[in-house]
């Protein structure tokens, strides 16, 4: 005779196993709830070392560009022409391994070197420029002569760089 396996077990279960369709459900609702805020917080994130690194970069050119006008300026000769506000300065200078005709000028969006009549891009991305002249008597002669230049420009980040550059000589001011 043939004893049926399932002839002791009761036909229906006393304690019931598995999750309901509305437990699924609200199960469901707070892991999309947790992962939308999750991906919230990984898009700030991201977003900002972006923006960090944007900075950085920015910064970085920002810094070469000033190393170099304060190169430029320090070993300034002579001014050959009179500085226009905000956008150009012409000067020689006394370092002998910077010889010629030179000027800074900010033109477009552009800071330039000019070397003998050829622009050379120092840093792009510029608004906001900032190239005045002071001048003072800094001798005893009836004669101004530059006390100091300030450079400025902002780039892409809300941050402006400047420079004061002192000249090491007594460079006769134009105006």
């Amino acid at each position: 005779m043939i004893i049926p396996i399932f002839k002791h077990l009761p036909r229906k279960l006393k304690g019931k196993s598995g999750f309901t369709l509305v437990e699924v459900i609200v199960s469901l609702l707070l892991v999309g709830l947790v992962g939308t805020f999750s991906l919230f917080f990984l898009a700030d994130g991201i977003e900002g070392y972006f923006i960090t690194q944007k900075s950085a970069d920015s910064a970085f050119k920002a810094q070469i560009a000033l190393d170099r006008i304060r190169l430029e300026l320090i070993d300034m000769g002579q001014l050959t022409a009179s500085p226009v506000s905000n956008s150009l300065i012409q000067y020689t200078s006394t370092n002998g391994q910077l010889p010629g005709s030179r000027a800074l000028k900010f033109f477009g969006s552009t800071l330039y070197l000019v070397v003998d009549g050829t622009d050379y891009p120092l840093v792009d991305g510029v608004s906001n420029a900032l190239l005045t002249v002071e001048d003072k008597n800094l001798d005893s002669d009836l004669k101004n002569e530059v006390a100091y230049i300030d450079i400025g420009f902002t780039l892409e980040t809300t941050l402006p760089y400047t420079i004061r550059v002192y000249p090491r000589n007594l460079v006769e001011n134009f105006s």
